[in-house]
Order: C-alpha cells, then sequence, then structure tokens
C-alpha cells in the first residue's frame, strides 16, 4: 500500500490509498488484485476502485453445517470489478452506491484419474455472471481510518443482484455492522463490533453469510459454518508496548441459522494477536493473531486490524 496526499489537496481531504495484494494457498489457491481509495472536495466524497482475480480452491461443507460432516473440494476461479461512491450529507454521515460486476465458474475440485472414464469434469461446470447495485449507508465518527482509539464505524448496505444489471440471477443480500472503539488509557484501546448478515433463497451458496470470511469471529475455517442468516458480537483489547509493538486479546461469540431471529448453536471465539507497527505515521500495522474456534484453532497474518 501506498499512503499519501496528492499535491494541492484539500485540508479536510483524508489521505489516499493505493495498493496491490495477492496470495497463494498450499491447497495452490491464488489471487491478485488492487486498488484506489480517495477522499476529495474536503472529504465531501469519497471513491473507491478494484479489480481483482483468483482462483480459489476450498471446501464447501452445506449449508446450516456443523463444521464436522464431510465435504465437497470445489474450485472457483472469479474475474471482478468494483467501484464505489460516498457523500457526506451531515458531518459524519455519508450515503453512497457500490456497484460490482463479476464472472465466476465453480466446478469439483478432484483428481481426475479417480474419475469415471465417461465422466467429464467441464460438464459440471458452473458458470455465473453476478452484476449488484448496493445502496450504501455509513456512519464514521472515528479518530482515525487505520488504528481509530475513539468513535463509531456503523455500515448498513442492501446488496441487489437482478438479471436487468447483466446478471444471471435475482436476490438481496443485507449487511448491518456496528463498530465501536474507546480508549482505555494512552495505550489501550477496547474495540468492539457487532454484525449481521441475511441473504434471501435465491443467493448462490458461495454468497451466504458464513464465518471465516471478513472481520467476523476467527477461529473457524470459511465456510464451516454457512447459512442465510448469520449474527456476531466480539470485544478486543488493544495494547501498544511501545511506537512498533503491539498486542490485543479478544473474545466473541456467534452464529448462522436458516431464519431472522434464530439464534442457531453459539459459536465461541477466543485469541491473541501480535501486532508490529509498519507505517507509524498513520499506525497500519502487521497483524499476527491466533483464534481459537469452536473446532479448531486457526492462525491469521494481515495488514491493518482486523476491525
Amino acid at each position: 500500500m501506498y499512503i499519501y496526499q496528492p499535491p494541492n489537496h484539500h485540508p479536510d481531504d483524508g489521505v489516499w490509498v493505493t495498493g496491490a495484494f495477492g496470495f497463494y494457498a498450499e491447497n495452490e489457491s491464488s489471487g491478485l488484485g488492487a486498488f484506489h481509495r480517495m477522499s476529495i472536495g474536503g472529504d465531501k466524497w469519497r471513491l473507491l476502485a478494484a479489480a481483482f482475480q483468483s482462483d480459489v480452491k476450498y471446501d464447501f461443507f452445506g449449508i446450516g453445517g456443523d463444521g464436522r460432516g464431510p465435504a465437497i473440494p470445489l474450485s472457483q476461479p472469479m474475474d471482478l470489478v468494483a467501484g464505489e461512491v460516498l457523500r457526506r450529507v451531515t458531518p459524519n454521515l455519508f450515503l453512497g452506491l457500490k456497484g460490482t460486476y463479476s464472472e465466476t465458474e465453480i466446478g469439483l475440485n478432484i483428481p481426475t484419474d479417480s474419475l469415471p472414464p465417461s465422466l467429464d469434469l467441464d460438464k459440471l461446470v458452473v458458470d455465473l455472471t453476478l452484476a449488484t447495485l448496493t445502496p450504501r449507508l455509513r456512519y464514521d465518527s472515528r479518530d482515525s481510518d487505520f488504528y481509530p482509539t475513539s468513535g463509531f464505524l456503523v455500515d448498513a448496505d442492501i446488496a441487489i443482484t437482478r438479471t436487468a444489471f447483466g446478471a444471471d440471477l435475482d436476490y438481496e443480500k443485507f449487511s448491518l455492522s456496528a463498530n465501536h472503539y474507546y480508549p482505555l488509557s494512552k495505550s489501550g484501546v477496547i474495540a468492539s463490533r457487532v454484525s449481521t448478515q441475511y441473504a434471501s433463497s435465491d443467493t448462490p451458496f458461495f454468497m451466504y453469510p458464513a464465518f471465516g470470511m471478513g472481520a467476523d469471529l476467527r477461529g473457524y475455517q470459511t465456510g464451516t459454518y454457512r447459512d442465510q442468516y448469520l449474527i456476531a458480537m466480539q470485544s478486543e483489547y488493544r495494547h501498544q508496548f511501545s511506537q512498533k509493538i503491539g498486542g490485543v486479546v479478544f473474545l466473541g461469540v456467534g452464529a448462522v441459522s436458516s431464519e431472522l431471529g434464530d439464534r442457531g448453536t453459539s459459536l465461541p471465539s477466543a485469541g491473541v494477536g501480535f501486532r508490529y507497527v509498519l507505517a507509524q505515521q498513520n499506525n497500519v500495522g502487521l497483524r499476527f493473531d491466533v483464534a481459537k474456534g469452536r473446532d479448531d484453532t486457526t492462525w491469521y497474518v494481515g495488514v491493518g486490524e482486523a476491525f
């Protein structure tokens, strides 16, 4: 990431961020992408553009799975482009629209020598085009984008996918999250997050809410708990031991279910983490976390805080 202020920027504009990212996993999953985020007009407008190409191998545990049953190995390449515009309407409130277009294929990821001679894997591939418009509401009173120590961040989205936009399916997905940051001292912060998601019944399975993706409930392999409805709560204590070194401890709980309001099985999460600050001016750190979920212990490496 390159974090900077362009020439002749307005004093109230936030920093601009331009970056590239990629990954490779031992199961031969890989991906590459780039993004640009900017603030203009005295921070009246916040703009984002991104492009991503990936080929992900993963296990599908079913919908509402308990994380212990048999899994189907899948392969899913995807090309995606996205853009977002947010407009400030009050000092801390933004309204806007996000657009996403993607093309993907979903097929079995199994050795061909284990198949019957007459079975062609290519005939089992599902092609999907998804085109989504997402009205967005954001309330942001944080004192920093990268390492907030006070304030709120609330996001509410309604992702609408329609054949009229060029997609192959019609469905909706609703998301609501609220983060709160409270300083305990000059070096300690309590960060808390509550989030919920709901997907309509026609949503593709890989777009269903699931733990293991995003900021909610570390300690779970992606997709072991996946269903139409998700809710999660977590809190984290962050402490800066020095300008370069920090640490965290966190606790959380969540659930997935097929109906709104159904709590499902409670899924706990607990863990600790280490931080090494890479960019002191904006307090952007390298994140190492280890989390214990209901069934597994999972390690994470990333840039920036979990939420």
